[in-house]
């Protein structure tokens, strides 16, 4: 991102991670443009098998696990409150939906490479 390192209290990544095609890169740019305390908060899509349904949307992954998701939000840095499926889409394919938070971990506490 062109934006300065800790620039923002609060992230809002609404329904982008599907379009990622690198969504640890994704996770560690909102880690780095969030001062330490700051705030990220995401929606997603969970891991699925319907290629066919999101191939209009040009969707480059199929969702993630909540495991999978947390495990990335720890990589880059942040310490999830929450991550778990929050919807149910009562239509079909029932796509379900992830909802997460996380905070930016205090200067100094961040995971070493």
């Amino acid at each position: 991102l062109p934006l300065p390192d800790q620039a923002f209290d609060q992230v809002l990544l609404m329904n982008a991670l599907t379009y990622a095609k690198d969504a640890a890169q994704v996770l560690r740019e909102a880690a780095r443009v969030l001062r330490p305390g700051g705030d990220l908060v995401l929606t997603t899509l969970d891991a699925h098998a319907h290629a066919d349904a999101v191939a209009a949307y040009d969707h480059v992954n199929l969702g993630f696990s909540p495991r999978h998701l947390q495990a990335l939000l720890e990589a880059a840095g942040l310490e999830p409150t929450t991550c778990q499926v929050t919807h149910e889409e009562t239509r079909a394919p029932h796509f379900r939906v992830i909802t997460a938070q996380a905070t930016r971990r205090p200067a100094g506490l961040e995971e070493r490479p």
